[in-house]
């Protein structure tokens, strides 16, 4: 069960559809995205708000994200 999974429900308790997908919003750059895509765009810059990010929590279970992060890491340190 993943860390999203509390907000996934509706007003009344009941479980969203699987299919459906779920919008989150990066408020230092007020943009919208995906929770299925989810992956912050910016981890090494300075995030007041990234304690409470759900992007920053939703790419942690993103395996996409986290290839990402690995490429970018290992491009910068060459």
């Amino acid at each position: 069960m993943g860390i999203l999974w509390l907000f996934r429900k509706n007003l009344d308790g009941v479980p969203r559809d699987a299919m459906e997908s779920v919008e989150l919003f990066c408020e230092k750059y007020k943009e919208t995205m995906r929770e299925d895509e989810a992956c912050c765009r910016h981890p090494k810059e300075y995030c007041k708000f990234r304690s409470a990010c759900m992007i920053q929590f939703a790419s942690l279970e993103n395996p996409d994200c986290l290839e990402k992060r690995k490429a970018a890491e290992q491009d910068g340190a060459a």
